[in-house]
């Protein structure tokens, strides 16, 4: 039953989101779609470097808390994952400044910054993503604590209008806490880089 449950639910998430997310991959929560969304940056654009904002949450695994822009939650557990970097939230000339390092992997984003709830100007994460395509990084929005209609459609970044993610990260409300599930959509050519043999399938 479980293997039929998945293949329903993600046929039900390929539906709601935007058509070039044709891949579906299960966590086990918002923390591990992050992780796995580093995983797949990296191996898919061979780069080291990730960027975050300042005041980001991302969650408290390990990996996540590298990219976690709140000093509260970090206190005690560094050193952190290596060449993860922080921008300013809502700040199209410093990403585009930490872009042109030209190592980035991806830039992870939440559409809403949950922890104190600020929402950029219109015309950030389009551009934003527009940048990262230039510039050869992946754009990553984390919708775990928006998505799922919590901001009056099933993404928050449907309120920008065509824009499109490389990865897309949801969990807490695709359940509403009733069993742990987070999923983690993605374009087939970063999936098939990532598992790109037999050896490599799981």
């Amino acid at each position: 039953e479980g293997p039929l449950l998945s293949g329903l639910l993600a046929r039900e998430l390929k539906k709601r989101a935007p058509a070039e997310l044709d891949i579906v991959y299960f966590t086990n929560s918002g923390t591990e779609g992050v992780e796995t969304a580093i995983k797949f940056a990296r191996c898919a654009t061979r780069r080291p470097a990730i960027i975050h904002c300042k005041s980001a949450f991302h969650g408290l695994t390990n990996g996540s808390l590298a990219l976690n822009g709140d000093p509260t939650f970090r206190e005690g557990f560094a050193p952190f994952l290596p060449d993860c970097r922080e921008i300013p939230f809502d700040d199209l000339a410093a990403l585009e400044q930490a872009l042109a390092a030209g190592d980035v992997a991806a830039f992870v984003v939440e559409p809403i910054q949950g922890k104190g709830v600020n929402i950029p100007r219109p015309g950030y994460l389009a551009e934003a993503a527009r940048l990262c395509r230039r510039h050869g990084a992946l754009f990553v929005a984390d919708e775990v604590q928006t998505g799922c209609g919590r901001t009056g459609r099933f993404l928050a970044i449907e309120h920008e209008g065509g824009v499109t993610p490389d990865i897309l990260v949801l969990s807490k409300a695709l359940s509403g806490g009733y069993v742990p599930v987070g999923a983690v959509m993605t374009r087939r050519a970063i999936y098939d880089a990532v598992f790109s043999s037999l050896e490599r399938s799981v």
